[in-house]
């Protein structure tokens, strides 16, 4: 009874304190190039907005960071907002390559871009968010790569 009660009153609170607009969301973040990533956003004012994650690396075993610069723009529906923006990728990551399976240890460094779709629960503090785009990779080779990911967060409010 105690634990039906305490989730009575934790989502109660949730209630309570949940509006459209948020300062700050903080979650986890799944997708290509990294997977199971925890990840914060954070608006600067109504429009901007940076991003950050660190996760898992869905190329080798290791680890990515990400930063973002977004622009946010609301729709018609409440809650609802597009944006668009980019940032640097950073990651740390060790594969087994060859017949002897030798380990190799990289750093990988990019460029990425983003467009996606996000929306703000009127009476839930969640924040859905979907993205994609292009990524070009300096190290350890050059080259360019697709990235998409799915983020769901939970807001503070100012």
């Amino acid at each position: 009874m105690k634990y039906i009660l305490s989730l009575f009153f934790s989502f109660s609170l949730l209630f309570i304190f949940s509006q459209s607009n948020y300062s700050t969301a903080i979650g986890i973040k799944g997708g290509y190039p990294s997977y199971g990533s925890l990840n914060i956003k954070h608006r600067l004012n109504s429009i901007q907005a940076i991003e950050g994650s660190i996760g898992g690396s869905a190329i080798g075993n290791g680890i990515i960071l990400e930063g973002l610069y977004e622009f946010n723009s609301p729709l018609k529906e409440k809650g609802l907002e597009w944006y668009y923006g980019g940032g640097l990728i950073l990651g740390f990551i060790k594969t087994a390559e060859g017949s002897n399976f030798e380990e190799n240890n990289y750093l990988l460094s990019g460029i990425k871009s983003v467009i996606g779709i996000e929306y703000t629960f009127k009476d839930f503090p969640l924040n859905i968010a979907i993205d994609t785009g292009p990524v070009l990779v300096i190290t350890p080779s050059f080259s360019f790569t697709w990235a998409g990911a799915l983020s769901i967060r939970y807001c503070i409010f100012n």
